[in-house]
């Protein structure tokens, strides 16, 4: 899957969590994350970083997949508060919200 922004191409790897052991497995225990790799996440509102062996940027959508919240560079072994306007988390190496530039209010879209 890929992600867009303004309808263009921000994230051209995006995997989909959308069973149970895959929202179970997340990134957990995974070595590295690509410059262009992310994880979607559907109907979710938090997520926690045990088990992980890198910094998250953890982007929160809204039904209509605004960004309504962002939690930059998680470390491992921490918890993120859930955000309850969120429908939706997007999982992206720490780092990739700024360079990518997204904020608060923008709209994504995922295709295939």
């Amino acid at each position: 899957m890929k992600l867009l922004k303004n309808e263009k191409m921000v994230l051209s790897n995006i995997k989909v969590a959308d069973s149970f052991f895959d929202r179970l497995r997340g990134l957990m225990l995974k070595r590295e994350l690509g410059e262009c790799e992310g994880l979607f996440i559907p109907n979710c509102n938090w997520v926690h970083t045990l088990f992980m062996r890198f910094s998250l940027d953890i982007v929160y959508l809204n039904k209509n997949n605004t960004i309504c919240h962002i939690d930059a560079d998680i470390k491992p072994w921490r918890f993120c508060l859930p955000v309850f306007d969120a429908r939706s988390i997007l999982e992206l190496n720490s780092g990739v919200v700024d360079k990518l530039s997204l904020q608060e209010g923008d709209v994504l879209k995922c295709i295939n």
